[in-house]
């Protein structure tokens, strides 16, 4: 059967041909475009994200800034500069960040030094109100972790911070 044709038929192969070819472009362009997207809204799960979600986001929001994240054990993310490391707590809340965070962090902090006596930063970054627009929220720490983390020395970050960090370095790069 294919070795008959009908007049008009190579033609017809032809542009059919070239419309599948152009399809398989678009797709590849739709494709890259797809993921560029992806990647940079995702930094807006820092402002409405819990858990890994928002774990994830802080990562690429800290390597955007240039540092390297990696996991160690049950932290979430050990934050590495040429200036040093900071272990970093991710979480996210219906409401204020509690204490019971900043407490888990502090003791992140004490064991990691244990292991390896060297001293490291530890930050608390926190998207508090999740469920609200951001310019609704209350307060992003509770008394308690804002007192108890100026005795530690520890850094509170908002999210909502973080997010405008990423912003303003992408609007000046």
């Amino acid at each position: 059967m294919k070795e008959i044709k009908v007049p008009g038929e190579d033609a017809a192969q032809e542009s059919l041909q070239s419309l599948v070819d152009k399809m398989s472009k678009l797709q590849g362009e739709l494709q890259a475009a797809t993921t560029e997207f992806e990647e940079k809204t995702l930094v807006k799960k820092l402002l409405y994200e819990k858990d890994e979600p928002l774990e994830e986001a802080v990562k690429k929001a800290f390597e955007e800034l240039g540092f390297t994240l990696t996991r160690k054990e049950d932290k979430d993310w050990i934050a590495s500069s040429d200036t040093g490391e900071a272990i970093l707590e991710v979480t996210g809340s219906d409401g204020s960040i509690d204490i019971d965070k900043l407490r888990q962090l502090l003791n992140y902090l004490f064991d990691d030094y244990e292991e390896t006596h060297v001293e490291k930063k530890a930050i608390l970054v926190g998207n508090h109100f999740v469920n609200e627009l951001p310019k609704k929220r209350g307060e992003p720490f509770t008394k308690k972790v804002l007192e108890q983390s100026k005795v530690f020395s520890m850094c509170l970050l908002p999210t909502l911070e973080l997010f405008s960090v990423v912003c303003h370095v992408r609007k000046e790069k």
